[in-house]
């Protein structure tokens, strides 16, 4: 049975594919449009947006797994991530 995706894991969700999508978008369609120190900045953002999201989707397991009663939110709580 599916369980219904939570609010903060579709703002992890939602992050992480929009750093993908900005990626590929800087990389395939500015490629002709940006010259090399606007593509250096895009590459910048796009990499700052990633690590954030990546961030934002460890605080959301730790939190979860401090609100199962795990003392480092990594011991379970990864296991349904997106519940």
């Amino acid at each position: 049975m599916r369980q219904p995706v939570s609010a903060s894991g579709m703002l992890v969700g939602l992050a992480g594919a929009s750093a993908v999508l900005l990626g590929a978008f800087g990389a395939h369609a500015l490629r002709d449009v940006l010259d090399a120190r606007g593509s250096e900045l895009w590459h910048t953002a796009v990499s700052y947006h990633f690590w954030h999201a990546l961030a934002l989707a460890l605080a959301v397991a730790l939190a979860r797994g401090r609100a199962q009663g795990g003392s480092d939110g990594l011991c379970g709580g990864h296991r349904d991530f997106l519940r």
